[in-house]
């Protein structure tokens, strides 16, 4: 809401951040997760919300994907791997094997390619209308 936007620009905080003594990360593991090359990666999508009622949102196509450097193990030894784990530049630059020339970093439309070379056009399509959806329910999820 724009109130508490407002309020945060002022440099409120949302939340106090004093209670949370140590950095958590929480994930929930998928068992059998899509793997290119054998590496973990994650999408970074873009899209404009005009009004949320009635909800009126535009996916930008033009999103990316952002990959690990090493190969993905659910080896509980790799828990505490960054590099397998956590697709950040911030901390995958610090690879030994970090290519600084494409930044691990994939045009959404490669990974769209990828799928359909590897899974076919109807596997292509599923992963489209199922991103659009989460993204859907995500809004919906913060409509307030």
């Amino acid at each position: 809401k724009l109130n508490q936007l407002k309020k945060w620009s002022g440099g409120q905080k949302p939340f106090n951040q004093s209670l949370f003594r140590e950095p958590y990360i929480i994930s929930k593991y998928i068992n059998d997760p899509l793997l290119v090359g054998g590496k973990k990666f994650d999408l970074r999508v873009y899209v404009l919300v005009t009004n949320y009622r009635p909800l009126k949102a535009y996916l930008y196509r033009g999103g990316f994907c952002r990959f690990c450097v090493e190969q993905y193990s659910s080896n509980v030894a790799e828990i505490d791997n960054v590099f397998v784990h956590l697709t950040n530049v911030a901390v995958q630059k610090n690879a030994e094997d970090y290519n600084d020339r494409h930044g691990g970093k994939w045009d959404i439309h490669d990974l769209l390619l990828f799928v359909e070379g590897t899974r076919g056009a109807v596997a292509r399509d599923k992963l489209m209308t199922e991103m659009e959806a989460v993204l859907v329910h995500s809004l919906k999820a913060v409509q307030g």
